[in-house]
């Protein structure tokens, strides 16, 4: 079901909001909101610094991803996400035009919410993507397995004794087997020292390998980069977005296939930002990165 053309998103779009966006920054005089969806890690404090400096007529929304269950992976996708967010966005704006954007993953879930609002009638006036590989980047077969066996056999590796990896085997789901793998890290069962190496250095992302956050916390970030980043590797458009595209890309680290998101819209204008794809909105180049969307933003 799509919302009617020109409507209300907040008494039309059909699924619930959860966690309502969060307010990031208040423009001096505002006259519009830009929403910033959260990158790969589910979180939004990569935008903090580049909200100071956003243009002072825009406020700016953070749309953070926020389900966990136990720490265990969920099966997720880019659409599902899309509406889910799309209702959160209706209690802040119930109608167009809408500002769109996002860093990473979050660029693709930008991406995809400006097509439903589209499709949906809703007139979007922005979307601007930062550094996300294209779709078909990530190729689906090289994920893993999530079933309960594939996970079972991958953690059972860390396990100390085999009185601890008999207490794997008993577990009878996906969220009961991540949820004793951490009460077992808890009790010494677990070589959680090593679990986190190996992580950090098959995922080398920053969020991972600098963390000091205790090992329950640290399993939930993990999976959560994990379950949107499987959600990431099949996700293709399924229609051509006629409203203006922006993408921003970094050229510390460039991405080759990246002018591709240009096959599924009309207009598509890039930028080049300092920095590599995780730098960007750091101390050092997040001035030149807020002068760059400053000036993609309509007046």
């Amino acid at each position: 079901m799509n919302a009617p053309t020109n409507g209300s998103l907040s008494s039309s779009w059909p699924y619930p909001a959860r966690t309502r966006p969060i307010l990031l920054g208040r423009g001096v005089r505002p006259k519009r909101t830009l929403f910033l969806i959260h990158d790969g890690t589910g979180g939004i404090e990569g935008y903090f610094k580049l909200c100071a400096r956003i243009r002072y007529d825009f406020s700016v929304y953070g749309i953070l991803y926020n389900e966990f269950s136990d720490g265990a992976p969920q099966t997720l996708s880019i659409p599902q996400l899309s509406r889910d967010y799309i209702g959160r966005l209706a209690e802040i704006q119930p109608s167009g035009p809408y500002y769109l954007a996002g860093w990473s993953i979050g660029g693709t879930i930008a991406f995809e919410m400006a097509s439903q609002l589209e499709a949906g009638g809703h007139e979007v006036a922005f979307c601007g993507l930062f550094d996300p590989p294209p779709p078909g980047y990530y190729p689906a077969e090289s994920q893993d397995s999530l079933t309960l066996q594939a996970e079972l056999e991958w953690l059972s590796k860390y396990a100390v004794s085999q009185v601890d990896k008999n207490r794997l085997a008993q577990c009878r789901s996906l969220d009961e087997l991540w949820r004793t793998f951490a009460d077992q890290e808890e009790e010494g069962g677990i070589d959680s020292s090593l679990f986190r190496r190996t992580i950090a250095d098959q995922w080398q992302v920053p969020a991972l390998s600098v963390s000091k956050a205790p090992f329950r916390e640290w399993l939930c970030s993990f999976n959560t980069i994990r379950s949107l980043h499987a959600a990431r590797t099949e996700y293709e458009p399924d229609r051509h977005l006629a409203s203006p595209v922006h993408l921003f890309a970094a050229t510390g680290s460039p991405i080759p296939e990246l002018p591709e998101w240009g096959r599924y819209c009309e207009t598509l204008k890039m930028y080049a930002l300092q920095g590599d794809h995780y730098s960007i909105f750091d101390h050092e180049h997040v001035e030149s990165s807020a002068i760059q969307l400053n000036a993609a933003l309509p007046e």
